[in-house]
């Protein structure tokens, strides 16, 4: 039996593969609107809990999704990094994530 990470990793990439045939019968926009909506449910969860002064609990659900789905955006650009290049350079990813940030910032 191999170990739990080899496993997992070549899950990964077996759901990958996977993706990229999904997504190729999805708009050419590179969104998935999937996870367009799992934000939108994120979002309300966390509106609803500050809108209600924390009446309505739930809150922390939002947050959770909001982690998962940035956890597998993650997970799918460095996937296919490492499928178009061979390998993975965390210094370009977060240079990536910079240079994407930092607009809104201004």
């Amino acid at each position: 039996s191999q170990p739990n990470h080899v496993r997992l990793i070549k899950w990964l990439f077996d759901r990958y593969r996977t993706l990229q045939s999904v997504n190729q019968t999805q708009p050419k926009s590179g969104k998935i609107l999937e996870i367009d909506g799992a934000r939108a449910l994120s979002i309300i969860f966390v509106l609803l809990v500050h809108i209600t002064y924390g009446r309505i609990p739930g809150g922390f659900l939002g947050v959770d999704i909001f982690f998962v789905v940035s956890g597998y955006l993650i997970t799918m650009l460095l996937l296919q990094e490492h499928a178009a290049y061979g390998s993975i350079s965390l210094r370009n990813f977060y240079a990536r994530r910079v240079v994407r940030i930092l607009p809104a910032l201004s």
